[in-house]
């Protein structure tokens, strides 16, 4: 499995030529979009549960159009993706199937789901050690931003190659 995720992010090109001789199956790359839903859920709890200034039980209060968007979000945009990336390749003479593309639009997620579970950590980290300095946000807000845009042309460029 190790080797797997390895070459799919260092060998892109390798691991869809692979895919593309495999039969289709969509359990990984769900996984992969299940765990950015899954940190997008836990995301407003990190802050008020590991807060040391809270030492009660904590209460998020969820509207329900909140928490479909929060939860089923991830996979509504997998879908659309894939969709519009497909349209695309048949447009351009493509020749793959709408399940092939889903595949490897979901694989191709896999740099982003890296990100926001770092991110994750980061705001659990943060919590527990306090805020950062004021003189710091800026160059720690900067820094994420530039991260997010780096792991977003990393999924890019997985895409290219899917």
């Amino acid at each position: 499995m190790y080797a797997e995720i390895k070459e799919l992010l260092f060998q892109p090109n390798a691991f869809f030529t692979r895919k593309a001789g495999a039969g289709i199956n969509l359990v990984p790359p769900a996984i992969i979009v299940l765990i950015v839903s899954i940190a997008n859920f836990l995301s407003p709890y990190v802050g008020n549960y590991l807060s040391p200034r809270v030492s009660g039980p904590v209460t998020v209060i969820w509207p329900l159009d909140s928490f479909l968007i929060t939860v089923l979000g991830p996979f509504i945009a997998w879908i659309l993706i894939s969709g519009i990336l497909y349209v695309l390749c048949r447009w351009f003479s493509g020749t793959g199937t709408f399940m092939a593309t889903l595949q490897n639009t979901g694989y191709c997620v896999l740099p982003l789901t890296i990100f926001t579970v770092i991110m994750l950590i980061g705001n659990m980290a943060a919590v527990q050690f306090m805020a950062i300095p004021y003189a710091m946000v800026f160059e720690v807000t900067l820094g994420v931003v530039l991260l997010s845009f780096l792991f977003t042309i990393w999924s890019g460029d997985l895409l290219t190659f899917a």
